[in-house]
């Protein structure tokens, strides 16, 4: 199996089963095992990062609001989410992206289920290293999903009507190809914002086949569930 090139060396070793590999799986299967075998290489958390694109591609970006405690307001940003441990499973990355639209724009589930979201069909992530608060690590899965033009309008008229306090402000469509090929980020632009841009190029320009991604219901997750992959340390 041809292995697919990280954006950059990570901070810290990854199980094999987290190698994007251009005839495996489209995602990892994350399981209790593997994710503690993250927790001991030293990373923390482990999330998706989603770079959703318009068909004339454009990347959709976010201004944080005062509701998201992780991130400063009014800094920029592509859309993310921690996937969450639960003390009888573990969140995949695709029920991941569908909580991640839910909490973070408010869509419904009728909403998220009728978004045409393309993505290729092996290997659609890349690692990257997200930097947390404190000097801690996470593992971020970088996401490739290109829009057509019904599901953008759905994405836009959601977006306008984002509750004021929310963890989003608002949510516009701009050009990818200055951060991609290595300008200078804005200093209200998150800082690991160009590093995810360098490991989407890598998805963009692999010659593979897309087909739709298909989003389940959004599952809220309980009150005991946790982010920490270090607690997994001590089961």
């Amino acid at each position: 199996m041809e292995k697919l090139p990280d954006a950059e060396p990570l901070s810290h070793q990854i199980p094999e089963a987290f190698v994007p590999k251009e005839d495996g799986p489209r995602f990892p299967e994350l399981t209790r095992e593997n994710l503690a075998e993250l927790a001991k290489n030293g990373w923390e958390r482990i999330g998706v990062i989603v770079l959703l694109l318009n068909p004339a591609g454009e990347v959709l970006v976010a201004v944080h609001g005062p509701g998201n405690p992780k991130v400063p307001e009014n800094m920029m940003g592509v859309i993310s989410e921690t996937l969450k441990i639960e003390a009888d499973s573990v969140e995949q990355p695709v029920p991941g992206i569908s909580r991640l639209f839910s909490e973070e724009l408010e869509m419904t589930s009728e909403e998220i289920q009728s978004l045409n979201l393309q993505t290729v069909e092996h290997g659609a992530w890349q690692n990257v290293t997200f930097p947390l608060r404190g000097g801690r690590d996470a593992l971020g899965m970088v996401i490739v999903l290109e829009a057509d033009e019904k599901s953008v309008q759905i994405l836009s008229g959601r977006g306008a009507n984002l509750t004021p306090r929310s963890e989003i402000k608002f949510i516009s469509f701009m050009d990818k190809n200055p951060l991609a090929h290595g300008a200078p980020v804005t200093e209200n632009f998150r800082p690991a914002t160009a590093r995810i841009f360098q490991a989407a190029m890598e998805l963009l320009t692999t010659p593979q086949n897309k087909s739709r991604l298909e989003l389940p219901p959004p599952k809220k997750p309980t009150q005991k569930a946790t982010e920490d992959l270090k607690d997994l340390l001590h089961e």
